[in-house]
């Protein structure tokens, strides 16, 4: 859910045209949607959005027990805002 919400606040404020006038903006926002999702998915995933902030502390622990799902999740939130944006959001 996290990456749901950090991938299209990065497509709107940095990539998209329509935002030029809010560019000097866009490193706010992005933190703030960052922050968000890692106070949001602290207590679930330790605030893992990114599946390599994942792997390390499991190869130091040697703990692999449901880690499929720290690649899963970013990934498939990821795909999903893709598509919700560009489907709903993009011109």
């Amino acid at each position: 859910m996290g990456t749901f919400v950090l991938v299209p606040t990065i497509f709107m404020v940095a990539i998209d045209r329509r935002a030029e006038q809010y560019a000097k903006l866009a490193p706010f926002a992005i933190s703030s949607a960052l922050t968000a999702g890692v106070l949001l998915s602290g207590a679930i995933s330790g605030g893992s959005l990114n599946p390599a902030r994942a792997l390390g502390p499991a190869l130091f622990a040697n703990l692999w027990q449901n880690h499929i799902v720290y690649w899963l999740g970013p990934v498939f939130g990821a795909v999903l805002a893709v598509l919700a944006y560009s489907y709903v959001l993009k011109e």
